[in-house]
């Protein structure tokens, strides 16, 4: 019996440490779209795909250390970031934060929108939250470039 509850208990870690929830965004919210791979641990990463030269020079990707931000990005390269600026979002000191148990794609739409494809580790979803805009100072005097 205490095999079996050890045997349990092992999965159970397993399951947290390494399944991720697979979200897609249309709107500013995310919807559940099934699940993925990802640990808990860091850094978080981002992409871009679709996106035009001149989508890439409205984003500048905020790295996970330091303060050299990285405008324009390119396409299907992945950083270690914690987030990006877009240029004209509004309010302007609103950034997208990509935490550590998170890997994003964002996909640049024709009509100017992005969608967002995100792996986030589940169990981290659940205590750190989900990609989201956020107000909170990025730190390290990394401000909005544009």
């Amino acid at each position: 019996m205490k095999r079996a509850l050890w045997v349990v208990l092992a999965v159970l870690v397993v399951v947290l440490l390494f399944v991720g929830v697979r979200l897609k965004s249309r709107s500013p919210e995310f919807d559940i779209a099934g699940i993925c791979i990802r640990t808990p641990f860091g850094p978080g990463q981002i992409r871009f795909q679709g996106c035009t030269a001149q989508d890439l020079s409205g984003l500048a990707v905020i790295p996970e250390t330091g303060n050299q931000l990285t405008s324009p990005p390119q396409n299907d390269t992945w950083y270690d970031a914690d987030g990006f600026w877009r240029r004209g979002h509004q309010p302007a000191n609103e950034w997208f934060k990509v935490g550590d148990h998170c890997d994003v794609t964002v996909v640049c739409m024709s009509n100017g929108d992005l969608h967002f494809d995100a792996c986030c580790n589940g169990a981290a979803c659940i205590f750190v939250g989900f990609p989201h805009w956020s107000q909170i100072d990025p730190g390290e005097g990394r401000r909005n470039p544009f």
